[in-house]
């Protein structure tokens, strides 16, 4: 679901996405238990967005959690 709504995307705008950017993918609220679960997929795809920047960067959960 994730992988597909990026596809297009500029590189820039999938910084900007975080866990309001999951919640609406997935239509309704996530609880706090499965909330890291469910932007792992985002924080990966952003890691490795870094990694080919090489811009030295590296984000956490709680950059895509704060988002």
């Amino acid at each position: 679901m994730f992988g597909e709504s990026i596809v297009g995307m500029k590189v820039e705008e999938v910084f900007t996405l975080g866990y309001n950017y999951i919640e609406k993918l997935v239509g309704m609220p996530i609880s706090d238990r499965r909330k890291q679960a469910s932007v792992l997929g985002l924080l990966t795809t952003r890691n490795a967005l870094h990694k080919h920047l090489a811009d030295d960067r590296k984000d956490t959960f709680d950059d895509v959690l704060k988002i």
